[in-house]
């Protein structure tokens, strides 16, 4: 069976995965033992510690994926969707279906951190890591460390404080 591994994370092609405790359906992988959705474009978010965290992504028409809008893709998605979120370590993943155009131009990728246990300070660090998908593609990634909670961004752009990073589709 084909699979990948990337640092802690293991990406499978096949829905028969053994990799997750439960079987993946068809276009999903298994990443961190949760079955995701992939697509022409898939971006998936853990962190390092137990909280509630929120992926948001802002498409290139400026429209928002995030968990507080809609879950069905719809124009105001730009077709894109959220098909997992989490109050743990992860992951939350947004992706655009086969079955719809994907934009093409900048996405930018940002993380609203929330709650948690602890402090996030410069003692208690959150680390977020995000893995873009692209059939085809290697597998994107990218860190970054978070000293303080980021919540109430709501619009993701490269001058949030939440930002990660941006990444170009196709």
């Amino acid at each position: 069976m084909p699979y990948k591994i990337i640092s802690n994370i293991s990406l499978a092609a096949s829905e028969t995965s053994s990799l997750c405790s439960t079987p993946c359906a068809d276009r999903q992988i298994c990443f961190s033992d949760t079955c995701v959705y992939t697509g022409n474009l898939a971006i998936t978010i853990i962190w390092s510690r137990p909280g509630n965290c929120d992926l948001d992504v802002q498409t290139p028409n400026r429209w928002e994926v995030f968990p507080m809008y809609p879950t069905e893709p719809t124009e105001y998605t730009d077709y894109g969707q959220m098909d997992v979120t989490s109050e743990l370590t992860g992951p939350e993943n947004a992706f655009w279906d086969v079955d719809h155009q994907t934009p093409q131009g900048l996405y930018h990728i940002c993380l609203e951190v929330f709650f948690f246990d602890g402090v996030v300070d410069e003692n208690n660090p959150l680390i977020a890591n995000v893995f873009v998908r692209k059939p085809s593609r290697n597998t994107e990634t990218f860190t970054r460390t978070f000293m303080n909670r980021t919540d109430g961004i709501y619009i993701c752009n490269i001058n949030s404080v939440g930002y990660i990073a941006s990444i170009a589709y196709p």
